[in-house]
């Protein structure tokens, strides 16, 4: 499983990192972002754009949007 955070303009912002070892269900770990660009700057506030992909036997993409507030 990977994920990247790219801006609205399709830019990559930020590759997000391995987070715990969250179980749900037979899956388990997790992605997580925080909030910085690749450089280590905090992003500035307004809509990113997530893209999760997981590759085994049932190869898939997975995309969404999340909102930084500040």
């Amino acid at each position: 499983v990977s994920g990247k955070i790219y801006d609205l303009r399709g830019a990559l912002v930020a590759e997000m990192e391995k987070g715990g070892t969250a179980t749900v269900g037979d899956r388990s770990g997790s992605l997580v972002w925080d909030g910085k660009d690749s450089s280590g700057r905090y992003v500035s506030g307004g809509v990113y754009i997530y893209q999760i992909e997981v590759s085994g036997s049932e190869s898939r993409i997975v995309n969404g949007t999340v909102v930084v507030a500040r």
